[in-house]
């Protein structure tokens, strides 16, 4: 499923609508103020046909306020499709996957379209993962908590075995956003975690589950 139409499925259903709605009602008023100030420039443009300099003014300042608003507007759109990159993780345990440890790779089958094989160093593997989490007072607009699997290592992979890794560690496996809110934590009311899981064996399947508290392994 594309990214579009699963901004429009539950659970990301409820922001989509909110973000729609606010860029919807902000590109109304926009256009409505555009098409009354061209009108008037029609007017200006062919005399003798009279026309109001001060309505004129009030028109195009009207315009450029809801020009200026749609900018927002239209990154909280994006950012409703652009959050369907990660699962959303709400109050309760969510699936993220089977992951099987075989000959050094991990072979993974998501419920996220995060399907592959993951070459790991070791006899034992473990699940790492990304959450961004917004303020509780946003899930009112439909906003939580939304996860990534970024891959699997191994116990004798170095690369990533932090609690805290450094933003050049987790650099290569996350997006530009991410990584953004990542560096700026400090300043930002959205919160960053890495999450590992713990480690597990060869041969068997094991289902990997992801809780608001961190990485399940069954």
């Amino acid at each position: 499923m594309t990214r579009l139409p699963l901004a429009f499925t539950a659970p990301y259903l409820y922001f989509t609508l909110f973000a729609l709605v606010i860029f919807l009602f902000i590109l109304r008023y926009a256009i409505v103020r555009f098409v009354s100030m061209m009108r008037l420039l029609q007017r200006k443009w062919n005399p003798p046909a009279p026309y109001d300099p001060h309505l004129l003014t009030y028109l195009r300042n009207a315009f450029l306020f809801w020009l200026v608003w749609l900018i927002p507007a239209g990154a909280l759109l994006f950012l409703a499709f652009f959050l369907t990159r990660y699962q959303y993780l709400g109050l309760h345990t969510e699936p993220v996957g089977v992951a099987q440890l075989k000959k050094g790779s991990v072979r993974f089958v998501g419920n996220n379209l995060q399907d592959g094989d993951y070459p790991i160093k070791g006899s034992q593997a473990a699940a790492a993962g990304v959450v961004i989490k917004f303020p509780p007072w946003m899930r009112y607009i439909g906003l939580s908590s939304y996860h990534q699997l970024i891959g699997f290592h191994g116990n004798q992979d170095n690369e990533l075995r932090y609690l805290k890794p450094p933003p050049e560690a987790l650099e290569p496996y996350v997006d530009g956003f991410f990584l953004f809110l990542y560096k700026h934590q400090k300043v930002s009311v959205i919160r960053t975690e890495y999450l590992e899981s713990p480690y597990f064996g060869a041969g068997e399947k094991h289902r990997i589950l992801i809780t608001p508290n961190g990485y399940i392994v069954e």
